[in-house]
This record gives C-alpha cells, sequence and structure tokens, in this order.
C-alpha cells in the first residue's frame, strides 16, 4: 500500500498539488487522489510517473509505494 501521509508531505514539498500531477498521470484528480488514499489501486505507471515528478530516488521507492505495516 503507499505510504499516503509520506507522498502527500512529498507534494507539499516539491510545492505542487494533486490537481497539478492528475493531468501527467491520464487521471482525473479526484482517482489520483483515490489511488494516494489506498482507495483505489495504484497501477505501476503511475508510480513510476510520480517518482519522477517528485523526485523520488530509488533507494526511497519502496518507503513511499510499499507501506511494510500492510
Amino acid at each position: 500500500m503507499i505510504d499516503s501521509k509520506k507522498l502527500k508531505g512529498r507534494i507539499v514539498e516539491k510545492d505542487t498539488t494533486i490537481q497539478k500531477l492528475a493531468p501527467k498521470t491520464g487521471y482525473s484528480a479526484y482517482t489520483l487522489g483515490q489511488m494516494i488514499a489506498n482507495k483505489v489501486k495504484m497501477p505501476l505507471e503511475v508510480c513510476c510517473i510520480l517518482k519522477e515528478e517528485l523526485d523520488i530516488n530509488n533507494d526511497e521507492l519502496v518507503s513511499f509505494f510499499y507501506n511494510k505495516s500492510c
């Protein structure tokens, strides 16, 4: 599962919003928000786009996109 809190924090840190990121993913802001909130499964392609847009390096990937507590 997505670490929602950490991902939302990175979005704020990079001075962007879900609304700005959504068109880059091909999904609506609502659907992207649902993905980040773990209410809808996030496709791998979206993870890759967010990785690039939010400057998430390879060492951080697991901590953002795989919540070990699940």
